[in-house]
């Protein structure tokens, strides 16, 4: 919805999830609630050390502060 910062979402164990995944592809994007490429927004990952590292890898490329425009939609919610 661009109305919040960039953070990672990562659901872990694919088993678990799996279901709500494909409810929002079958639904929400077939519907057109969401847009397809909003499910790159959420990562699913089993091991524990890929979570941290797919964690630091995001932060590491963009630092923890918001960014301006990050900085510039909270004021405006």
């Amino acid at each position: 919805t661009n109305k919040s910062r960039r953070i990672p979402v990562i659901l872990v164990h694919r088993p678990f999830w799996q279901g709500l995944l494909d409810w929002f592809r079958e639904r929400l994007v077939s519907e057109g609630m969401i847009n397809p490429e909003d499910l790159d927004l959420v990562q699913v990952i089993d091991k524990p050390e890929e979570v941290v590292e797919a964690i630091f890898k995001h932060y590491e490329s963009r630092g923890f502060l918001p960014l301006p425009e990050e900085h510039e939609l909270m004021l405006n919610l």
